[in-house]
């Protein structure tokens, strides 16, 4: 997989995003619907970014040794995260959003996202971090067993935390690191051996419509079938067979733009679909069109944010290089 095709499976994963948060059960009291609620089920977006951070930190490692330039990757995802939070929380301060308690401990809590109570969806930003600073040791560790064991026990580990989460409190526990590791070591597994290029070559004896078929067959079981014991498997599955598709450029090319957005759109998009603007998006009332626009906002909203982001992001960490 290269940084193109990376690109463009980011396009594919905020899009399985956004369609679960609209019409997920969360939200079903919004949005009551059985079929796009069942839709929905087969679209959890976190095991796709962690299959695709395990995979892409392994080739940065492969090609770098221990990953120098990941902090200061974690320093832009946490000053990204910081201008767009206090963006919206000034915009819920102008709209008297009142499930906002700006207390100091709220705010502190926020600001390291220990408790994402102002936008609970980024609730992923503290564990993924722990992962990133621990995978070369985890990574090292890994390569001194077989591959299978050390699936094995990362599977196990998973589906203890799994079960450990239904009895703590969901953010800012241990457990939490634990439930992610196993679809991020399944990625670094699919970069080590290898795993893409291989179905990428068994599919190419086929026709090019078997992928599609595949894909929709492993859907709509998904969809009926739904368990956290097979999702990690699940995206997996599906990020390979994409890859395989014969896809039109026009679809690439929104992907990649979709996907060069995809940190804003995460941090963006539940701000307007549950907290300030929820009857303008569910106003729209057909799923497609709410998908449509929900998508068109974010993008947009993260266009004019990049504005800001991206110079203060560069100021500051190339000031810190040069120390």
């Amino acid at each position: 997989m290269d940084k193109k095709e990376s690109l463009l499976l980011k396009g594919v994963a905020i899009c399985i995003m956004l369609f679960f948060h609209l019409f997920s059960i969360r939200n079903s009291h919004i949005y009551d619907n059985t079929i796009w609620l069942t839709i929905a089920r087969a679209n959890n977006p976190v095991p796709f970014y962690l299959i695709l951070s395990g995979y892409g930190l392994n080739v940065v490692i492969k090609k770098q040794g221990d990953d120098l330039n990941k902090y200061s990757r974690l320093a832009k995802l946490f000053i990204r995260y910081w201008i767009i939070l206090s963006v919206f929380c000034l915009l819920s301060a102008v709209l008297d959003d009142n499930r906002m308690v700006f207390s100091i401990e709220n705010i502190f809590y926020n600001i390291f996202a220990i408790k994402t109570s102002f936008n609970q969806e980024c609730w992923f930003i503290l564990p993924y971090i722990l992962l990133m600073l621990s995978a070369p040791f985890l990574f090292k560790l890994l390569d001194k067993t077989n591959v299978y064991i050390g699936l094995g026990g990362c599977y196990l580990i998973y589906m203890a935390s799994a079960y450990m989460n239904r009895y703590t409190f969901f953010q800012a526990n241990v457990f939490q690191y634990f439930y992610l590791l196993f679809p991020f070591v399944i990625g670094r597994t699919m970069s080590k051996y290898d795993w893409i290029n291989k179905v990428k070559n068994i599919f190419n004896q086929y026709a090019w419509y078997v992928p599609y078929l595949l894909i929709t067959l492993i859907v709509v079981i998904r969809c009926y079938f739904y368990t956290g014991a097979v999702i990690t498997f699940y995206a997996a599955a599906v990020i390979m067979l994409f890859l395989t598709l014969k896809r039109p450029k026009a679809l690439d090319k929104v992907l990649s733009v979709l996907g060069k957005h995809s940190t804003n759109m995460w941090m963006i998009h539940t701000w307007f679909c549950y907290y300030l603007f929820s009857n303008f998006i569910y106003g729209f009332e057909y799923p497609p069109i709410i998908f449509l626009v929900l998508i068109i906002v974010s993008v947009a909203t993260s266009y004019i944010l990049d504005f800001l982001i991206n110079p203060i992001t560069t100021l500051i960490v190339k000031h810190k290089n040069n120390k």
